[in-house]
């Protein structure tokens, strides 16, 4: 099989919080329903979190779990409030 995985760069307006992540966009992308993905506009590109980390500011990321459930986050910067990514299991 193989393997499509790329890595790509990524941080808030502000510049305080930077990621990586691998992503392989051959798996395709989702769009989520949820009331607050709808007034976000979210569309996602999936990873796992061994192809995910955080490379500068990992202290100035704040969580909104927008389902009150918990378990699933939209993660953003505490500074200048640009939604960064989401984390969590959804099968």
């Amino acid at each position: 099989m193989l393997d499509l995985l790329k890595t790509y760069c990524g941080g808030c307006h502000c510049g305080g919080i930077a990621f990586e992540a691998a992503i392989d966009f051959s798996e395709g992308t989702s769009r989520c329903n949820c009331t607050f993905c709808r007034k976000t506009r979210n569309w996602t590109a999936p990873t796992t979190p061994e192809h995910f980390r955080i490379t500068q500011g990992g202290k100035l990321i704040r969580k909104y779990d927008a389902t009150d459930q918990g378990g699933n986050y939209h993660c953003f910067c505490s500074i200048c409030g640009v939604r960064l990514f989401s984390e969590g299991d959804i099968p």
